[in-house]
Parts: C-alpha cells; structure tokens; sequence
C-alpha cells in the first residue's frame, strides 16, 4: 500500500495551489477620465465561480476533475483495482487539458500558479500512464 501512495503526491500539490487565490486571472476594464480605458488584474481560486461568469471555465472543471481524480486514486489506493488507474489517467488527461484553457483567451489570463497546476497535472498524467513499468519495480 506504501507504494501506491506515492500517486496521490501530484494530485493533492495541484488541488491546494488550485485552492489558493492566485490561479485564475481576470482583467477588468474600466474607463478612466481621459476616456480610455484601463485595465486591471485579479486573481482568483479555482473554485470560484468568479471565473464562469466572465467565460473562463476552464479552472473550474480542472478543480472538479482533480478532485475526481484524488477520490479515484484514494480508493485505488485501499482496493488496488487497476481499471480505476486507467481511469484515473484519462481524467488526469482531460484536466491537464482544461487547465490550458485560460492560454486560449491570451497569455494574460495565464498565472505562474496556473502554469504550476498544468505542470503538476502533466506530470501526474505522465506517471499514471508509466503505471505498469512503475509497479513492475
């Protein structure tokens, strides 16, 4: 059971820096007293739904399918079923791809806690699909 619980590692890194406050960027505009207009930058976590009403719904769904995930891999964990791997890799997968959605909207919509979380994911897809060499050691 030891080894199995070094894939859980990845995942809990990436939900807490989903969890704090600088992952999601939002730049709001408003207009100054010459009439152009300035824009300003803050940041959110991944579980607000800040970032849904103004079309960044990226972040949101990474938070929800880490935690998937996290749950999966738990139970993989304490029953060692090997189909909940497979699973478990394409949602990884999937999460990694939608916490590259902010990129699409601009490179400004991206945070280095972003680029953290992408790379945590990345990583994690990696090892789940090394999984068989991995337990063969």
């Amino acid at each position: 059971m030891k080894k199995r619980m070094r894939y859980l590692i990845l995942p809990i890194i990436a939900l807490i820096l989903e969890s704090i406050p600088y992952g999601v960027v939002l730049n709001y505009g408003l207009p100054s007293e010459d009439g152009s207009i300035a824009y300003f930058r803050e940041t959110y976590s991944y579980f607000d739904l800040m970032s849904i009403g103004y079309g960044n719904f990226g972040p949101i769904v990474t938070a929800m399918l880490t935690c998937f995930a996290l749950f999966l891999l738990v139970i993989y964990c304490l029953i060692e079923k090997r189909q909940l791997i497979t699973i478990t890799k394409y949602i990884v997968c999937i999460a990694t791809l939608c916490s590259c959605f902010p990129i699409i909207m601009g490179v400004k919509y991206f945070s280095l806690v972003g680029i953290m979380i992408s790379i945590t994911l990345a990583a994690e897809t990696w090892i789940l699909i090394r999984y068989r060499t991995m337990e063969e050691k």
